[in-house]
């Protein structure tokens, strides 16, 4: 019965092997990027956000790790003008005005962007 347990156990962490494969690389790029733009914040005071495929990796919904979310598909922010948009899975776009550079941040991170987008209204 433990060994039962013990394959149990391995069996349950084990990460399909097409996870690297897929869209790691992606989610890793995009970690560079935002970096690249709140340096880029922090000295100029602006900062544009452009992520042209937007991961999520909320392991409720992606138990393999990054993937294209199932919501958004990219995401466009505006520093200047306070603009954010963002593509949709399901066709057409959002434009919401008046969001602060933190909160455009703090979606481009967010592991569930369509759990995000309720939030934002």
């Amino acid at each position: 019965m433990k060994k039962l347990q013990r394959i149990q156990k391995a069996f349950d962490k084990y990460i399909s092997p097409y996870k690297s494969y897929a869209y790691i690389e992606r989610y890793n790029d995009i970690q560079v990027e935002i970096e690249r733009v709140e340096q880029q914040y922090e000295q100029t005071g602006y900062g544009d956000i452009h992520v042209p495929l937007a991961i999520s990796w909320a392991e409720d919904i992606h138990p393999n790790g990054p993937e294209p979310s199932s919501v958004v598909t990219w995401i466009e922010y505006d520093s200047k003008r306070k603009i954010l948009t963002y593509g949709l899975v399901k066709g057409g776009h959002v434009e919401l005005s008046d969001i602060d550079f933190e909160l455009a941040l703090e979606f481009t991170r967010a592991d569930s962007k369509g759990r995000f987008t309720r939030r934002l209204g």
